[in-house]
């Protein structure tokens, strides 16, 4: 079932609370799950502002790793259109 929400919304793709730097596949696997809910144009991926509360090496990691699984999520999606 599709919702049909007006208003922004951030995707929680992994837990920033941890110093676990999620793997590339993990945050594909959570993209993905958005998508069942809501349109693709309508889904936005940022990072939530407890960033703040992880080391430089951890945010970075889980940043890139963030874009890569967006990657991978537009070339799928733009792969099926």
């Amino acid at each position: 079932q599709k919702i049909n929400y007006q208003r922004g919304l951030g995707s929680w793709v992994y837990d920033s609370h941890s110093p676990v730097v999620p793997s590339v596949e993990e945050m594909y696997t959570n993209m993905k799950s958005f998508l069942d809910f809501m349109d693709q144009k309508e889904l936005v991926i940022n990072p939530d502002c407890r960033l703040k509360t992880r080391t430089w090496p951890e945010m970075i990691a889980a940043l890139k790793n963030m874009v890569a699984a967006m990657e991978l999520v537009r070339k799928e999606l733009t792969t099926k259109a």
